[in-house]
């Protein structure tokens, strides 16, 4: 609930319950990538065909901020604020 999603016209599942479940609890948002310093990136393929490309791809970084044209990280922000979830 609460997640976007788009309608294709593909008969299959294409992601389990399971998976969406755990999408849902860990992005901390939905939409496009921010501007982040990559840390790695990982890719998985699927064994259905679908017509179009069955792949998975995860990019797990900092999102860089930009303040008076001075990019900095979040891990530089007040420390009172905590850490910020990863954007996936």
């Amino acid at each position: 609930q609460g997640v976007p999603w788009r309608k294709l016209d593909i008969e299959g599942e294409l992601v389990t319950p399971t998976g969406a479940a755990i999408i849902a609890e860990i992005a901390s948002e939905f939409g496009p990538l921010p501007a982040m310093a990559i840390e790695s990136i990982g890719y998985g393929a699927g064994k259905g065909d679908f017509g179009i490309p069955n792949v998975l791809r995860v990019m797990i970084g900092e999102e860089v901020i930009r303040n008076s044209g001075h990019p900095y990280r979040h891990d530089h922000r007040d420390k009172h604020q905590g850490p910020r979830p990863p954007v996936l």
